[in-house]
Order: C-alpha cells, then sequence, then structure tokens
C-alpha cells in the first residue's frame, strides 16, 4: 500500500507536467491555426498598399509553422520522459536513508534522528547556557521553564495546511542536563505517520509547554489535525503555547523588514546559517526520495530543521534578556 501511494504520487507529477505541456503548446497551435483562417479577412480590411507588402513578404506557411510547433511538443515530451524515466528510479530504500541521514530505522518508513547541541556553546552571540536556568523576564515564558518546554519544529509538504498537508518531519527539543537534545522523526513512507506522532506524544508527556515560531497558527494546529485523523490523541491544550513570533513582533515590526526567523537570527542572535537549505525547497527534497529514491536533500531538510530548534532555544534567552533591560 506504501509502495502504491509513491508511486501513484510520482506517476500523477509526469501526468500533470505531460498534460501541461502538452496543453501549452496545444493552446498555441490552435491559437494559429484560427489566425491563419482568419488572414484574408484582414487583407480584404487593409489598404491596396498594404496587401501587396504582405503579399510580398516572404513568410513561413501555415503547414510550416503547424510542423515546426509540432516539433517543438515531441522535443517536450522526450525531454520529459528523459527526466522522469522510470528505469532511472530507485526503490525508496528506508534502511540506506536512515544510514544516510545518520539515524535509525525506528519502524518501516520511521526513522528517528537524534543531535546533541551543548549548553555550554552559543548561537550567534547569544549563549544557550540561559537555558539551564529560569527565564522569567519574558511575559508569554514567565510561567514556563526552559527544563520543562518542548522546542516544537515541523517540516510540511506545504504551507496551505488543511487535510492535504502533512508533517513529513517532526523536531522536538528538549533540554537535558547540560545539553539541548533534540529529536527528529522523518517519514520515508506514508503508513508510519501514526507511528511518528506516537513518537512525539511520548516527548510531550512530561512537558509544561511548548517553544514555536508561528506555531499557534500553523504547527500545533497542523499536527492536530493530523493526529485527529489518525485517531492519536495529541495533548497540547493544556499546555503553555510561548510562540516567539509574538514577543518577537511586538518589539521589532517598527525596524526590521519582517519578523521572519532568519531575520531574527541574523538581526537579534547574530547568526548567518551558511549553505542552509530553504524551508521551501525541504517538499521537493522529501518529493525527490519518494519518487526516485533519492534522499541526498533530505540530510539537508533535516539540518535546516534542527537549526530552526537550537535557534528558538537561543531566541527565548535573547528575548528574554531584552526585557531584563
Amino acid at each position: 500500500m506504501r509502495q502504491w501511494a509513491a508511486d501513484w504520487t510520482a506517476n500523477r507529477l509526469e501526468e500533470t507536467i505531460d498534460s501541461g505541456i502538452t496543453m501549452n503548446l496545444a493552446k498555441r497551435l490552435d491559437k494559429l491555426r484560427a489566425q491563419t483562417g482568419n488572414i484574408e479577412s484582414h487583407r480584404d480590411a487593409d489598404n491596396s498598399s498594404a496587401t501587396n507588402i504582405a503579399a510580398n513578404t516572404p513568410s513561413p506557411s501555415a503547414q510550416e509553422k503547424q510542423a515546426c510547433l509540432r516539433s517543438r511538443l515531441e522535443r517536450s515530451r522526450v525531454r520529459s520522459d528523459k527526466r522522469f524515466n522510470p528505469t532511472q528510479r530507485q526503490t525508496p530504500d528506508s534502511q540506506a536513508l536512515a544510514e544516510l541521514v545518520g539515524g535509525q530505522l525506528l519502524e518501516h518508513g520511521l526513522i528517528e534522528v537524534e543531535v546533541k547541541v551543548g549548553l555550554h556553546s552559543s548561537y550567534g552571540r547569544q549563549p544557550l547556557a540561559a537555558l539551564g536556568s529560569g527565564l522569567d523576564n519574558l511575559p508569554e515564558g514567565a510561567q514556563l521553564h526552559p527544563s520543562e518546554a518542548v522546542f516544537l519544529d515541523v517540516e510540511t509538504t506545504g504551507l496551505a495546511g488543511g487535510t492535504g498537508t502533512i508533517a513529513f518531519l517532526i523536531g522536538a527539543g528538549q533540554i537535558n542536563a547540560d545539553s539541548l537534545t533534540i529529536k527528529q522523526w522523518l517519514l520515508s513512507g506514508f503508513g508510519a505517520e501514526p507511528s511518528q506522532l506516537e513518537q512525539l506524544t511520548r516527548s510531550l508527556t512530561n512537558a509544561q509547554g511548548v517553544v514555536t515560531y508561528n506555531g499557534k497558527s500553523f504547527d500545533i494546529p497542523l499536527l492536530k489535525s493530523r493526529a485527529r485523523l489518525n485517531g492519536i490523541a495529541l495533548e497540547v491544550d493544556d499546555l503553555v503555547n510561548l510562540d516567539l513570533l509574538h514577543p518577537t513582533r511586538r518589539k521589532f515590526r517598527h525596524s526590521w523588514p519582517n519578523c521572519r526567523l532568519v531575520t531574527a537570527e541574523k538581526r537579534l542572535l547574530g547568526h548567518y546559517r551558511l549553505d542552509d537549505l530553504p524551508g521551501a525547497e525541504a517538499p521537493a527534497a522529501w518529493l525527490d526520495y519518494l519518487q526516485r529514491g533519492d534522499g541526498r536533500r533530505l540530510k539537508d531538510v533535516l539540518e535546516h530543521n534542527a537549526a530552526d530548534i537550537t535557534a528558538l532555544a537561543a531566541l527565548w534567552a535573547a528575548l528574554n534578556d531584552l526585557h531584563a533591560s
């Protein structure tokens, strides 16, 4: 069933691209036919000199133009077939992907990756050591201790939300002793989504709150929707929801060009990501794996997600310092 879903997704993409190319060129072909059919009526309306010029000017015949368009259409189909040639695909291999991204296969279709970031380090110019103590200067987080929080970020198949969007990667960070421990659950097949959500549920068992960036509007509603569809009880409504977008916007909306997380990293934390895969490219990277078994870019997606979670922790500390001063 899972293999069928991946094959169906790949075939639908091929059909969409082929039909799009065919429709665009077919429309142009129809337009050309209409133009050649009306050419005599336009000539009657022109003055005699213009008619003579048009008659004496050599131009390709309608048949030649149509033949040219047919040739271009055929070349487009060949390029499309070459790009999406099924013989060039590799069957998605969950174990191979787990080894590629440095994780372990929990079950078929679900990979767990663990990353540890020492609290003795800094993210940009912001030391992470402050996360070892209370951060109660920021009003929204005054009731939440960092050790009781889960730093949450997801990578999804799209930004529209709704039942058609899934979180193919969920990252959850927690303060443990002297480190920020990030666990990431990556889907390598659609069928493992219930198990992925159960992993997240277990990580929230002893938590008092979640820390997100725009999570109130996107991450949390999406995860609740997916959990509901899969019959999973995701208990987040009773947790403190510290969405750092709101205090960031309150402080800097008039002085920054925007309040995206990457902007906060640069301007407040002094951190510049190098060779970071943009979050907007994450869905295509996952689709590459499902279609052709190519998981190389998923390693970059995991690194991007871990950086987002580390940035959340550092941003909370930085905002707390701002309110203290």
